[in-house]
């Protein structure tokens, strides 16, 4: 009779896809768009790691937009104290 621990489970693999990119607005400052895809193929099983078995994150989906709206240059910062 086989013991507990010497079972073994399937291997799963989990793909992650993500891509970003940079452009110009108009005003010429930049714009950073991400996006990542985790878990594309959706693969609810569990995987097993360091002889911990551990369920795979659902698939998920993030975007992020990033952009400067207000460009500070040292002389634009106020001056605190007396000088």
């Amino acid at each position: 009779m086989p013991s507990s621990s010497s079972s073994r489970s399937a291997s799963v693999r989990r793909v992650d896809l993500s891509a970003s990119c940079t452009f110009e607005r108009p005003d010429g400052k930049p714009v950073a768009l991400q996006a990542q895809v985790i878990n594309v193929g959706s693969n609810a099983t569990g995987s097993r790691w360091g002889g911990y078995l551990s369920q795979n994150q659902p698939r998920t989906v993030m975007v992020s937009l990033s952009a400067d709206f207000v460009s500070l240059t040292p002389l634009d910062l106020p001056r605190f104290g007396g000088g």
